[in-house]
């Protein structure tokens, strides 16, 4: 039979044993934030008027690429991103709900 302090030795290894171990493998797979980039496509339905008050009207195409550099998927709800010209929204975005596989980026 093994004596006391033995006990205690092997206790306080397989301890630090699973500190060390869940810190490697938390430092591994953190979740990360992911990346968003805009891509501008081109102009469309360009509408410009000066009567009587000065309005402009126009479809600005763009590619929006989200990818995710975690292990896991994760999802997003239903949205609107805001479109800023000199600190004023100037247009909205609907964006819908979607799935990010892991390790993957969709557009």
């Amino acid at each position: 039979m093994a004596s006391g302090g033995l006990k205690v030795c092997l206790i306080m290894s397989l301890l630090l044993f699973n500190i060390v171990t869940f810190a490697v493998l938390f430092l591994i797979f953190k979740p990360k934030d992911p990346n968003i980039t805009v891509h501008p496509v081109g102009l469309q339905h360009f509408e410009f008027s000066l009567l009587p008050t000065l309005t402009m009207n126009m479809s600005i195409d763009t590619l929006i690429t989200i990818e995710n550099p975690n292990y896991g998927c994760f999802d997003y709800t239903k949205s609107i991103g805001y479109v800023n010209f000199h600190d004023i929204i100037v247009g909205e975005v609907p964006i819908r709900a979607n799935l990010v596989p892991g390790r993957s980026h969709i557009n």
